[in-house]
């Protein structure tokens, strides 16, 4: 199985397993897919099958890889009480997934999501994917799974502006399948120094065989104008994977267009597996973009 498609849940200890009602609880998050899940060594490992993924869920009783916290914890959009209460997790559980049949690594995505939930349904903490600097704690995928609950729904917008009617509506599963929405719940957003200036670097695109992206021209005011931006950037990208090529240029409603530029050949170490393309703005960001 790839590394790269392993998330991570946090337990302050280790937890008693129901197999049986931890099948139940996958299938209910989308019964529209048969669920299989079934002890390994005792409950120290799961084996957990989808008709389009498919993953080992193994049990630590220690905290996760210093690694692993830096990649997740270390990046993750979360406040610092939250990641200090988190830090101090005692054992964990690793999941690692792979498809089926070949199917798209979306799939494999939204299963460690939903393991993510039904894990920390009780106790839980929180669900770490190490590769997208990504971290949604209990709470967050509590919020999901109940606004799940509730049928389609426009993802990523708030209630108003989906009132409007203009946005497709979509069960959680099929908006992340169609639209790669909401995004944060798949790619993460990191600034860095380099040199003297701020940049921001997306995390996780290369799940999807997708160059990562960087903005070389920020300063950390611009930090959530720029994420956004970047969640819109992909989105438009996983809809449109053919376009995100070196001279391609796309445009932001009618404020904004980009342009993707190769990476500079001294900053070759930021280079990504998959590659890393560097936006350029055309013009200045908006500040009241509607980002969808």
């Amino acid at each position: 199985m790839s590394e790269e498609f392993t998330a991570i849940v946090l337990y302050h200890e280790q937890p008693n397993l129901d197999v049986e009602q931890l099948q139940k609880d996958l299938f209910q998050l989308e019964p529209e897919l048969p669920a299989f899940v079934r002890a390994g060594r005792g409950v120290s490992e799961l084996f957990v099958r989808l008709p389009d993924a498919q993953a080992v869920v193994a049990f630590y009783n220690r905290p996760m890889s210093e690694e692993a916290a830096v990649s997740s914890l270390g990046m993750a959009d979360i406040p610092d009480d939250e990641r200090g209460r988190l830090q101090h997790h005692r054992t964990h559980a690793i999941i690692s997934c792979d498809s089926v049949q070949n199917s798209e690594p979306i799939n494999k995505l939204i299963l460690m999501l939903k393991l993510g939930m039904i894990l920390c349904r009780t106790d839980g903490l929180a669900l770490c994917i190490p590769a997208s600097g990504i971290c949604l704690t209990r709470e967050a995928l509590g919020s999901l799974a109940r606004l799940h609950s509730e049928g389609p729904r426009a993802w990523g917008v708030d209630e108003a502006e989906a009132a409007l009617g203009n946005y497709e509506q979509h069960t959680l599963w099929n908006s992340l399948r169609i639209e790669g929405q909401p995004a944060e719940l798949l790619v993460g957003f990191v600034p860095a120094q380099v040199e003297d200036n701020t940049w921001f670097f997306s995390a996780g695109h290369s799940l999807f065989g997708l160059p990562e992206i960087a903005y070389a021209e920020g300063n950390i005011e611009d930090f959530a104008t720029v994420r956004e931006y970047f969640r819109f950037l992909f989105r438009h990208f996983f809809r449109n994977p053919d376009q995100m090529k070196k001279g391609k240029s796309v445009s932001v409603g009618d404020a904004v267009s980009i342009s993707l530029e190769a990476l500079p050949r001294r900053y070759r170490e930021f280079e990504a597996a998959t590659g890393t393309l560097l936006v350029k703005l055309v013009e200045a960001f908006p500040t009241d973009k509607d980002w969808d």
